[in-house]
């Protein structure tokens, strides 16, 4: 990290080092704040090895979201949706005491201006043309 920082010109800094970029930020972090669900049926804390307990059944949900409250919100008998913020996750079902994860809220975008459809990582954009008719995809940045 030191010779990453302190040694090595960057090309997209003007060939200058970080550490000579870098400025602290005047604002303290203060992390995410207190999460409310109003809309969800329960607000559940993520364990530490990321596992939300409800009706006596433990659910993984991922370690990333240790600490943090999640709303969880029955859809159906037995389902339950989690959200985390506002972003919809997964649904759960306790009787297998699983998450079905949504798809990416953070991945590509596919626009369909025709019947051609092609899904491509988010670090590219790629048209086809055909005719009339394409897709444009763009990652979110």
């Amino acid at each position: 990290m030191e010779k990453f920082n302190n040694e090595r010109p960057h090309e997209a800094l003007g060939m200058k080092r970080p550490a000579e970029i870098y400025r602290p930020s005047a604002r303290d972090y203060r992390g995410v704040g207190e999460l409310s669900y109003p809309f969800h049926d329960r607000t559940v804390l993520v364990t530490y090895c990321g596992r939300i307990c409800i009706f006596k059944k433990k659910i993984n949900l991922s370690t990333s979201l240790a600490g943090q409250a999640v709303g969880i919100k029955e859809v159906d008998d037995g389902i339950w949706l989690v959200s985390f913020m506002d972003y919809d996750l997964g649904y759960i079902d306790l009787e297998e005491k699983t998450l079905q994860p949504l798809d990416n809220p953070f991945g590509p975008r596919v626009y369909v201006f025709g019947t051609f459809c092609k899904r491509i990582s988010p670090d590219r954009t790629q048209e086809k043309n055909g005719g009339e008719g394409g897709i444009r995809t763009h990652g979110r940045g």
